[in-house]
């Protein structure tokens, strides 16, 4: 992906390369989260490092039924011996960036 912008409470991001680095940096400005924190990270076994987020988009379905674009975070985990694959939300989003749920 290439020169993303997105603007949110009052803030604007550029990316020229949206990547893991750029999704933590948002979803800890948006939300305050603790998702990409070294702690959250080193308890589950996972680095930044060893992960990857998907360019292409897929749709996920809420608990209601309704269809989300999103991004595709995989991450690669020391403790289990293999990949978890989690859900946020694009920048169309009303929540974007939001954490929505492993795959």
């Amino acid at each position: 992906m290439k020169n993303l912008k997105v603007s949110y409470k009052d803030k604007d991001f550029y990316f020229n390369r949206f990547d893991v680095y750029s999704l933590k940096r948002l979803n800890e400005y948006f939300y305050g989260s603790y998702f990409f924190s070294r702690e959250t990270l080193k308890f589950f076994g996972q680095t930044l490092k060893n992960s990857y987020l998907y360019k292409e988009k897929e749709i996920y379905k809420d608990s209601q039924g309704n269809s989300i674009s999103c991004y595709i975070l995989k991450i690669w985990s020391s403790k289990t011996n293999n990949y978890k694959y989690y859900y946020f939300a694009d920048e169309n989003h009303e929540k974007p960036f939001y954490y929505l749920g492993v795959k």
